[in-house]
């Protein structure tokens, strides 16, 4: 096309065969209109026209919703031991569990705004970990917890003599 201004008269079934355009001709003014923050990469497999994603799906496309908090506790014994703060609300998702030596150690997660106080059980019950890494992946948890939450491992009962426990919760922002 030797005109500068084309009309839409112009143009058949309004449709600019590509080879009719230069490489580098179309502006980021003239491409279709997008949500405020917003960007475009192709999330869905193959070849294929670009995509617009927000925020939001690039951080989970790349793992930036997943948290994880680890307690590691040697020679554990019946009591609780305080663990972080919560910068953001978070839903957790698994709770991987396990002890060194011993038969087992039997365990509860809580969370709650005052760091001295008890707090709420985030498990439906108590989790028991033993000495084969066994670990729970379907649970009931609590819904949510809130931004500023403080964490706990609560240890209810030992069974033999573990020289340690490792207890990891992993979470997704919410």
């Amino acid at each position: 096309m030797s005109v500068t201004n084309v009309r839409s008269a112009q143009i058949k079934d309004e449709d600019v065969a590509t080879t009719d355009i230069a490489n580098g001709a179309v502006t980021l003014a003239k491409m279709a209109n997008m949500a405020t923050a917003s960007l475009i990469y192709r999330k869905t497999a193959g070849d294929g026209v670009p995509e617009v994603n927000t925020l939001a799906t690039l951080k989970t496309d790349l793992g930036l919703k997943v948290r994880s908090y680890s307690w590691i506790v040697s020679n554990p014994v019946a009591g609780t031991i305080g663990g972080p703060r919560l910068p953001e609300a978070r839903t957790v998702t698994r709770v991987d569990a396990y002890c060194v030596g011993g038969t087992s150690v039997t365990f509860q997660l809580t969370a709650g705004s005052d760091p001295s106080a008890a707090g709420s059980n985030i498990l439906s019950s108590s989790l028991v970990a033993d000495a084969d890494g066994a670990y729970t992946t379907s649970f009931t948890a609590k819904s949510s917890l809130s931004s500023g939450d403080w964490l706990k491992l609560v240890i209810s009962s030992i069974s033999g003599n573990p020289t340690q426990l490792v207890v990891t919760m992993t979470c997704e922002v919410s």
